[in-house]
């Protein structure tokens, strides 16, 4: 399995550990731990970037900050320090890592071009996850802006 992942705290774990090195970690409810508990893993660090990229689709720069890829059991993880748009693979590629080497890929964006997952996938698996943002626009998390009042939020 392949996943994008803000946690700043575990990059910054991996920066300070090196690559090659075995960490234990609190990996992930770093921003929303509410929704999304911590868990302790124990991985190893395979490689450390500056979290700098360039969108396929836009060529717009990315600056993830320092990010780290750390592998556990079967999942590789792309942990990142910042957020970043994730609507196509130019983060997975600018740290050595190609969606087509896996079976599972958690793409988190409903926006991305045909031919970067769904054209070469077995299938698809759409999944509305709750957050501070919803792909459904039927979700109440959702606010028409032309209507909703807003400064409360």
């Amino acid at each position: 399995m392949l996943a994008p992942l803000i946690d700043a705290q575990a990059a910054t774990a991996a920066h300070e550990a090196g690559v090659g090195a075995e960490i234990e970690i609190t990996l992930g409810g770093s921003i929303d731990p509410a929704r999304f508990p911590p868990m302790k893993v124990t991985a190893r660090v395979k490689l450390l970037s500056d979290g700098a990229a360039r969108l396929e689709t836009m060529r717009a720069p990315l600056e993830a900050g320092p990010t780290a890829v750390i592998t556990f059991a079967n999942f590789t993880v792309i942990v990142m320090s910042r957020s970043v748009s994730l609507f196509d693979r130019a983060m997975y590629f600018a740290n050595g890592l190609d969606p087509a080497d896996f079976d599972l890929i958690v793409v988190k964006s409903p926006h991305t071009e045909h031919h970067m997952f769904d054209s070469w996938s077995e299938k698809n698996f759409n999944v509305d996850a709750p957050g501070a943002t919803s792909a459904s626009l039927k979700s109440p998390r959702t606010y028409d802006l032309h209507t909703a009042d807003l400064s409360a939020r």
